[in-house]
């Protein structure tokens, strides 16, 4: 259970997947005081998804009495202060940055119901989530001064590859139950990495993008078939999770050595 001293989120894969697009998108680039505020309330409405979680009871009735009053009071500082940045940001955007800033509002506005539903475990909140912060890598890109053509490059990538590791961990985890949902979700994790890196080969062969765009997509695929071929036991999830904080990495690396 969250600590009233951090209530940091639990979901250490949700961690990578923060991480990832924003490094992506910063790190080639030349941030603008744009693409700082635009990390900073992306970031804050990630911590402040936790202390949402307990103060609405989602984390127990033994949390909500111990730390209701606080994870409210710390959900609204930091949702404030994830609002200030977030105006700062369209204020001082490019118009073409505040449109790439559709790909991470469209998904964020549209798990919200789920998780006042009480849905934040289901696969549809899950993978929503991760669309959304892989959403996040476009809006930072153009503003840090990538072209529009490759920050739509970099949001694609990192929504087909953590759709398909969200999707690889739901698979896992319902291995302890139903079996044939698992099989399912492991077959549709495997279909979207090929898919990305269909997507990705298509785009070098047009022209539109560079090798790297390739070799990024890549590393997703074999984990996604390997935990088909072998689906391991749920207690077994967190070498999956590694596993797939493993292919983001070299995932960003391509990025970053090579032209997109």
């Amino acid at each position: 259970m969250a600590t009233s001293k951090t209530f940091l989120p639990r979901e250490h894969g949700a961690w990578v997947q923060l991480a990832l697009p924003l490094l992506g998108a910063l790190l080639p680039g030349s941030p603008t005081a744009a693409a700082g505020c635009m990390t900073a309330a992306v970031t804050l409405g990630f911590l402040a998804h936790e202390p949402l979680l307990i103060a609405l009871g989602h984390r127990g009735k033994r949390a909500l009495d111990l730390q209701g009053r606080a994870a409210w009071r710390r959900f609204v500082v930091l949702g404030l202060a994830a609002v200030g940045f977030g105006v700062a940001a369209a204020v001082l955007a490019s118009p073409t940055a505040r449109l790439a800033a559709l790909g991470f509002v469209v998904p964020a506005a549209l798990v919200a119901p789920l998780l006042l539903r009480r849905r934040e475990r289901s696969t549809g909140f899950e993978v929503g989530v991760s669309v959304a912060l892989a959403g996040a890598a476009p809006m930072v890109a153009v503003a840090s001064g990538l072209s529009p053509r490759i920050a739509t490059l970099h949001g694609l990538l990192w929504a087909t590859t953590f759709a398909a590791e969200t999707l690889s961990a739901r698979g896992v985890l319902a291995m302890s139950g139903k079996r044939a949902r698992s099989r399912r979700l492991l077959v549709w994790a495997t279909v979207v990495a090929l898919a990305g890196l269909g997507g990705a080969i298509a785009a070098f062969a047009a022209g539109v993008a560079g090798g790297a765009l390739v070799w990024a997509a890549a590393p997703v695929v074999p984990v996604t078939a390997y935990v088909l071929w072998r689906p391991p036991h749920a207690k077994q999830l967190f070498a999956v999770g590694v596993a797939m904080a493993v292919t983001g990495t070299l995932s960003l690396v391509a990025l970053l050595v090579g032209p997109v």
